[in-house]
């Protein structure tokens, strides 16, 4: 599990591919007033995460990502949705699509797919919630 601030770290190394943490500083300073101890610090915490490995190159370190950006991004969302009743699971999706910045495209695509799985989809969903965690077994 990541910070909110090593997140945004982790996207500028990923967007970058290899960055040092003068060039993180750099890029993220306009954005976020934190010092260069503060992006040391992040900096570190994501290498004993396993989330970056590091090489000192002259006199500064190099840091490059040990983990794809959609490998995370999927992780999380395996995380959001093992939270929640499967019941709930089409809400949620919803409330995301309404919220979510899409192009034409990105639509398209999404309505394609739920065209293609319509087909094998139940009419309902089984909730898997153990008895007291949502108000399918009440």
């Amino acid at each position: 599990m990541i910070s909110t601030a090593e997140w945004q770290v982790m996207r500028t190394v990923w967007t970058n591919k290899t960055v040092t943490a003068t060039q993180v500083h750099t890029l993220l300073s306009k954005e976020f007033e934190w010092s260069m101890s503060t992006i040391k610090t992040l900096l570190s915490r994501l290498v004993k995460k396993g989330y970056l490995t590091h090489e000192k190159q002259q006199r500064e370190f190099v840091y490059r990502a040990c983990i794809d950006e959609m490998d995370v991004i999927l992780q999380k969302q395996q995380e959001l949705l093992a939270l929640v009743c499967t019941t709930k699971h089409g809400e949620l999706f919803e409330r995301l699509l309404s919220d979510a910045v899409l192009s034409k495209s990105d639509a398209q695509h999404m309505i394609a797919l739920l065209t293609k799985r319509l087909d094998t989809l139940d009419e309902t969903v089984t909730c898997c919630c153990a008895k007291g965690q949502c108000t399918c077994h009440v």
